[in-house]
């Protein structure tokens, strides 16, 4: 049985901040040539990635009251505080996916936005 899905809701401000790091994370990738991981599309589609990742995370942060910085330009850091991981999925069905160089002694969620 799954859990009952919690929503969290943004105002106007806050979901301007997350598309400005989702776009300051596109351009970083793009600048320094990092390629995506895991079957994600690099190029067209990324940045729609990228910004349902960004939802996620900070969505993640504020029912769990936590800061989120965005973390841009450290890809080695926690996702929300200082060790929850997030996945984020559009699809009404998407699955929690942990993949084989993830921490296993930290907490994952998973958002779907």
């Amino acid at each position: 049985m799954s859990p009952k899905p919690i929503t969290v809701t943004f105002t106007a401000a806050e979901l301007t901040s997350i598309a400005l790091v989702a776009t300051m994370r596109s351009v970083q990738n793009i600048y320094g040539e990092t390629k995506s991981r895991y079957g994600a599309p690099d190029g067209e589609g990324s940045w729609e990635i990228g910004l349902i990742g960004c939802v996620g995370e900070a969505a993640a942060a504020k029912y769990f009251r936590r800061w989120w910085s965005g973390a841009v330009g450290d890809y080695g850091a926690a996702d929300v505080g200082s060790r929850l991981q997030v996945r984020a999925t559009a699809h009404p069905n998407g699955r929690l996916r942990v993949n084989p160089p993830d921490k296993d002694h930290q907490p994952f969620v998973l958002a779907r936005v």
